[in-house]
């Protein structure tokens, strides 16, 4: 399988293997720095999610590749709000239409109340062997977008595509394919996460790395010596109380042998 997604913890461990260096004094030090997502979802208060489509897939794993999809883009983007609006059909079914047109998107804004709303297509390529359960060379391609729902423009749009050796990969006369297993992970999970990976990077924070001048760096404090200025802080900082206690207990010690009644 060729999966070029390197994920965003992957990349600050290679960054970090850069920044050791070969050991040579330099005036220079490579840094790490964070960069925003291309695409901000938390601008949007909702979004809607309709079960990709697909022409071989079957409808398990059809729902598996847009639930892999959501996990990822909730992980990717904790708190992003997403609503499950049901395939194709059954959309255009609550929308009394049949085709993706401005009624549609607006009667759906109306009754989800979404901003946004990804759509989606996740195919595969039949192989050529008329073997119909047998380990299987697949192609997978994952095309996604993000929609306007008041306008019907599209925001954003992304692909992915890979190839697998699938075991337990089933497909039929008409080269319609299944996982042929009672839990797709098990067969498609690989594949799938490669494909959703990819796509879902745009949603995610990236690193880069770059040389900047030493002086130009702050060095992060020893424990022992924030340990000492927070140990000094607390210091100056407590009321001085014992020298004012001691004159006030000077001042009354001759009445001491006062006596208190309670009226």
């Amino acid at each position: 399988m060729r999966c070029n997604w390197v994920a965003g913890a992957a990349g600050v461990a290679c960054a970090a293997i850069m920044a050791v260096g070969t050991g040579c004094k330099s005036n220079y030090v490579t840094i790490t720095e964070p960069v925003a997502p291309r695409v901000n979802l938390g601008q949007y208060s909702t979004i809607g999610l309709v079960t990709f489509g697909s022409k071989q897939a079957d409808g398990a794993l059809r729902q598996y590749c847009t639930q892999e999809f959501l996990r990822a883009m909730q992980e990717a983007q904790p708190g992003t709000r997403v609503i499950e609006l049901g395939t194709e059909q059954e959309v255009f079914a609550s929308a009394g239409s049949k085709k993706w047109d401005k009624a549609t998107l607006q009667s759906l804004r109306d009754m989800h109340g979404v901003d946004v709303m990804v759509v989606g297509r996740f195919e595969l390529q039949t192989p050529t062997s008329e073997t119909l359960s047998v380990e299987q060379n697949v192609d997978a391609t994952l095309n996604t977008k993000l929609v306007e729902m008041q306008s019907g423009a599209t925001l954003w749009s992304d692909s992915a595509k890979t190839s697998a050796n699938v075991a337990g990969a089933t497909f039929n006369h008409r080269g319609k394919g299944g996982f042929g297993a009672t839990d797709p992970k098990a067969v498609y999970g690989e594949m799938v996460g490669c494909l959703v990976n990819e796509v879902v990077d745009d949603f995610r924070v990236t690193y880069i790395t770059r040389r900047v001048p030493k002086q130009e760096v702050q060095p992060e404090p020893e424990v022992a010596e924030v340990a000492e200025v927070a140990e000094a802080s607390e210091a100056a900082e407590a009321p001085q109380v014992e020298p004012e206690v001691a004159e006030v207990q000077e001042d009354q010690e001759p009445a001491a042998s006062a006596e208190w009644t309670w009226d």
